[in-house]
């Protein structure tokens, strides 16, 4: 994002492609997230739980490879479009429209309410959650779901994104055709994206009834993880994936 600019045109754009439900990541890190993911869980066939799944950019390459995968999003459009294109997959995966913050966790039918091997936190799905009661409830909610040695991978944020931040991209700005305006929390990583008609080059403090998003620091994610007794993160910059651990 660049200086702030007073020039607006407002013009309506598509959503950011850190929040898109098909490709959240660029095509170069979308297949290094997707190799790395399918190495990490190729031991067995597992029971697998991915919250926020959108149009199922992880969950088809895990049923190729048999896993018993359950995909949760409260769009129920794409949760539609997903049922369609695995038709027929054996094992067939579960997919349920639901808020997982505070819905019920669907389980596979294989395995009858037993824990989970892995539960997956993928597309840029934690920025969404900036309140920290809720964050730390989730992450202990998945610790009590996860089986003895299960895994949280959540997407590398602090690598890919934090950096960018520091060497100034991401800062407060209007965009040089006017279409999107980045606004920064100032006591916190917190910021809001207004796009289209909502940019504004007189208001640079976000207001209560916008959306905001988390960019979520290594140390921030290590508190999370001790205080939901979960292992420190262990990142894996080739994959673009962190993972954390239920102890044995």
């Amino acid at each position: 994002m660049p200086e702030r600019d007073d020039q607006n045109d407002q013009a309506e754009c598509s959503p950011p492609e850190w929040l898109d439900a098909h490709e959240p990541h660029d095509a170069e890190r979308c297949a290094r997230q997707r190799a790395g993911l399918r190495e990490c869980l190729a031991d067995r066939e597992l029971h697998i739980l991915e919250l926020g799944c959108g149009g199922g950019r992880i969950i088809k390459p895990l049923l190729e490879d048999a896993h018993a995968v359950i995909g949760m999003d409260r769009d129920d459009s794409v949760i539609r479009t997903l049922r369609s294109e695995t038709a027929g997959t054996d094992p067939a995966p579960e997919l349920v429209v639901g808020d997982f913050l505070n819905d019920p966790w669907p389980t596979h039918p294989r395995y009858r309410d037993q824990p989970f091997d892995a539960v997956l936190l993928l597309g840029n799905t934690l920025m969404t959650i900036t309140e920290l009661d809720a964050v730390i409830a989730l992450f202990k909610r998945i610790a009590k779901s996860l089986r003895p040695g299960g895994r949280l991978l959540i997407d590398d944020l602090p690598q890919d994104l934090w950096p960018e931040l520091t060497e100034g991209h991401w800062q407060s700005g209007i965009s040089e055709d006017g279409t999107s305006q980045l606004v920064w929390a100032p006591d916190d990583s917190v910021f809001t994206l207004r796009i289209g008609e909502a940019v504004d080059p007189d208001r640079w403090t976000i207001d209560p009834d916008e959306t905001r998003y988390r960019l979520w620091t290594m140390s921030g994610l290590t508190l999370l993880a001790r205080l939901a007794g979960l292992s420190d993160p262990e990142p894996d910059p080739g994959c673009a994936l962190i993972v954390l651990r239920r102890p044995e």
